[in-house]
């Protein structure tokens, strides 16, 4: 009984009669399982997003490299380095090594144009067919 007021305590956890008096206003075992929570819940950080999608990591003493329309991500390992470029700076690498060697930059220009001369004369050998039909 509470000299208080005459009743017996009660937890207001569990509701249960409380013996020997309450702490905060429960029993002392709901007393224990909130403050242990409250310290697990302060201890433990928020359960981690779900990772964003990358490419797989290179096995150990490789170099991985992911080029996509945004720019290029290039893992180093063992020691996982990773280096992010985007379409201006892979522009101005670009730009800055095909300037360095002309002969690398007039084989792809002539593959290029290979390529196009090609596409050039499939187009030519549709329109004559069509004119001679």
């Amino acid at each position: 009984m509470s000299e208080e007021n005459g009743t017996t305590p009660t937890c207001r956890t569990c509701k249960n009669v409380v013996v020997g008096g309450t702490i905060d206003g429960e029993c002392e075992m709901c007393h224990t399982h909130r403050v242990l929570n409250i310290q697990d819940s302060e201890r433990m950080p928020e359960p981690p997003q779900a990772p964003q999608q990358q490419p797989p990591a290179p096995a150990a003493g490789q170099v991985a490299i992911n080029v996509n329309a945004q720019g290029m991500t290039i893992s180093i390992m063992p020691q996982p380095i990773n280096l992010g470029l985007d379409k201006d700076a892979m522009r101005r690498i670009v730009t800055d090594f095909l300037n360095s060697d002309p002969a690398f930059f007039d084989e792809l220009a002539k593959q290029r144009s290979a390529v196009k001369r090609q596409e050039l004369a499939i187009i030519r050998d549709v329109h004559n067919s069509r004119i001679h039909d």
